[in-house]
């Protein structure tokens, strides 16, 4: 072989060698990836919690999404709100898809959270939204409700 051969050679070679190492790199990232996906199982919320803060006067409402990473189905699902502490009344549960509802893994659903933080209230309220399943673990969701004193629309 010529010096120019041996080069291109070398070349050909380290190319070769860069490839093989970028497809063993992709594949430790696709492994990651499965590895992450794959540590979600059961009933999953978005967001894991909520906090509204308000007005006085006002109503407020956030959607919590409920997500089946299985295995298996969520069955007879049930929403509810459990009061925590501070004043009762100000959350509550409005347009709930997920009560009754059965979810194939991949499957979701919404609970909307309502917020009244009416005149002249003040404070700060928690409750849990916990949603639970003939099949699958409780998932339980934090609910935080704030309004300031003397804050009234």
């Amino acid at each position: 072989m010529n010096r120019k051969t041996s080069a291109i050679a070398a070349l050909v070679l380290a190319a070769a060698a860069g490839a093989a190492a970028a497809h063993n790199n992709n594949q430790s990232l696709y492994a990651q990836a499965d590895a992450a996906a794959m540590a979600l199982t059961g009933m999953v919320a978005n967001p894991s919690s909520v906090t509204i803060n308000g007005r006085g006067g006002l109503y407020y409402s956030r959607n919590v999404q409920v997500t089946n990473y299985g295995p298996g189905f969520a069955s007879n699902l049930n929403a509810s709100l459990v009061h925590q502490y501070g004043n009762v009344g100000w959350l509550s549960t409005g347009s709930d898809t997920c009560t009754g509802a059965t979810l194939a893994v991949g499957g979701s659903c919404n609970v909307q959270i309502t917020f009244d933080a009416g005149c002249p209230k003040a404070g700060a309220t928690v409750s849990n939204l916990v949603v639970t399943s003939t099949s699958m673990a409780t998932l339980t969701v934090q609910v935080v409700g704030n309004t300031a004193a003397g804050i009234c629309q």
